[in-house]
């Protein structure tokens, strides 16, 4: 082999090397930014889940004595004005009656109560501000279901929801707060 060619074959190992070494360079790029990636879902996943877990530890509150009274349009719209919107965000109050909630040992002393307003149209934070002053002006009452609709304006959305919520009160007839210690006496 001439000098030459020697030369040449150098030129082409060191060509061929430099080339696997900038592929090598670029699967490690992409292999980072994947791992970074997992790494970001995983983080989030795990602060969701430690959320759920937070929810599902709390327990609802349970009121002692009679079936709770009240109006629950009258309950919303006090709520709303509380937070300045208008009554007229209001398209429905529905109640749901009453029934008997089973326990464990299977007697069913625990009764609830539930009804469903519809509010439209809402903004999010609007809405949000609406269950933080229920969730603390009505402890009896649990917003146990939120189901969000756009609402759109000739066809384009601004923004806006259409929020059926669904509240539920649960009570144990004819108890006093002797017997359950800890428990709310029915307003």
């Amino acid at each position: 082999m001439t000098p030459r060619q020697s030369l040449v074959a150098f030129a082409l190992t060191v060509a061929a090397a430099s080339l696997m070494l900038a592929l090598g360079a670029v699967r490690t790029s992409e292999a980072r930014s994947s791992a970074q990636s997992a790494r970001s879902t995983l983080e989030q996943v795990r602060s969701e889940a430690e959320r759920v877990l937070e929810l599902r530890g709390r327990s609802q509150t349970v009121a002692l004595g009679a079936q709770p009274q009240g109006d629950a349009f009258q309950r919303v719209n006090e709520t709303l004005a509380a937070c300045g919107l208008v009554s007229t965000r209001v398209e429905s109050v529905t109640p749901s009656g009453d029934r008997a909630l089973s326990g464990s040992d299977g007697t069913s002393a625990r009764r609830v109560q539930t009804f469903r307003v519809v509010l439209s149209p809402i903004l999010l934070d609007e809405l949000g501000s609406f269950l933080d002053r229920w969730r603390r002006e009505h402890r009896l009452w649990t917003v146990i279901g939120v189901d969000l609709t756009p609402v759109s304006n000739r066809g384009a959305t601004d923004g806006t929801f259409r929020a059926t919520l669904t509240a539920s009160a649960v009570y144990v007839r004819g108890q006093t707060e002797g017997e359950h210690p800890g428990m709310e006496p029915t307003p």
